[in-house]
């Protein structure tokens, strides 16, 4: 495939990444298991096994919040993450989301990448939202009420 240079990279990028998904999904009920364990039951070492629950975590509320959200669009969010020419394929991604495989250290150290960004992000919502609220505005005096206010209404 030949890449054209009147498309921008990331589209280019997202086109092969369908592509690339189609012939999987074309090859995979043909393919047959290499181990004896089932989708779901891989055992990874324990910085793996953190590394995969946070990408549960940011994934499903990803698509709580985007319900259009995919690999797709993770892949092109890590790729702006980690600058030109350096990407992962959305094939990694959905194995490691499905327990299939265990990606390389490059793909690992991607995924981390972007799970720490949106940790950041995150974090940085939560301490915004909590910068407005000024407590001064929400005390209530509560000693005066046998006080001549109480019959205005």
């Amino acid at each position: 495939m030949e890449l054209s240079s009147d498309i921008p990279f990331v589209t280019q990028l997202h086109i092969i990444n369908q592509k690339t998904d189609k012939v999987i999904n074309l090859m995979e009920p043909k393919k047959k298991s290499k181990t004896s364990k089932q989708i779901g039951q891989r055992d990874y070492p324990s910085e793996i096994e953190n590394l995969w629950n946070d990408l549960i975590l940011l994934y499903e509320k990803r698509i709580e919040l985007d319900p259009k959200f995919s690999f797709n669009k993770m892949v092109i969010e890590i790729h702006k993450l980690l600058g030109e020419g350096k990407s992962i394929a959305v094939s990694t991604i959905r194995n490691f989301y499905l327990r299939r495989t265990t990606p390389r250290k490059k793909s690992i150290m991607a995924i981390q990448c972007w799970i720490e960004e949106k940790k950041n992000v995150k974090n940085e919502d939560d301490e915004n939202e909590n910068q407005g609220i000024d407590d001064s505005d929400f005390i209530i005096d509560n000693s005066n009420s046998n006080s001549k206010n109480d019959n205005k209404f």
